[in-house]
């Protein structure tokens, strides 16, 4: 599943699929005040959506049970790449949040593209689900 973060993604509908549907569920709910109360609370580092955990969670769980199983591990690789190039920090969370869920089918190898996940954009947000 490695790969270099930055690399093109795949061309794989499922993959752009799914990658089109969260970013346009995220832009319809959009919410630009608690989006300004979560960038002061995070020291300006990072732009949000406004979405909180449990929100953005429930947009994404649907999203998931329906591209999950019809991607491959490079595909998942492509989706998770993309997600943390987004601004929003909510994509990153998003990235995190697939990587735990398919947890169990990492390998070895896949800490390379995790750890260059984390040293691009890191906080201490990102860093305490790898924990």
């Amino acid at each position: 599943m490695v790969g270099e973060l930055g690399t093109p993604a795949t061309n794989d509908s499922s993959s752009i699929d799914l990658l089109a549907q969260i970013k346009d569920a995220f832009a319809g709910a959009r919410d630009p005040n608690n989006a300004l109360a979560m960038r002061r609370y995070m020291r300006d580092r990072f732009d949000f959506v406004g979405l909180k955990r449990s929100r953005y969670r429930n947009i994404i769980r649907p999203l998931f049970a329906a591209h999950l199983r019809k991607l491959q591990p490079v595909e998942i690789t492509a989706v998770v790449k993309d997600l943390w190039t987004q601004l929003e920090r909510e994509f990153q969370y998003v990235a995190i949040d697939l990587l735990i869920r398919i947890s169990n089918y990492l390998q070895a190898a896949d800490l390379r593209l995790i750890d260059q996940l984390l040293r691009n954009k890191a906080w201490w947000d990102s860093v305490d689900p790898f924990s």
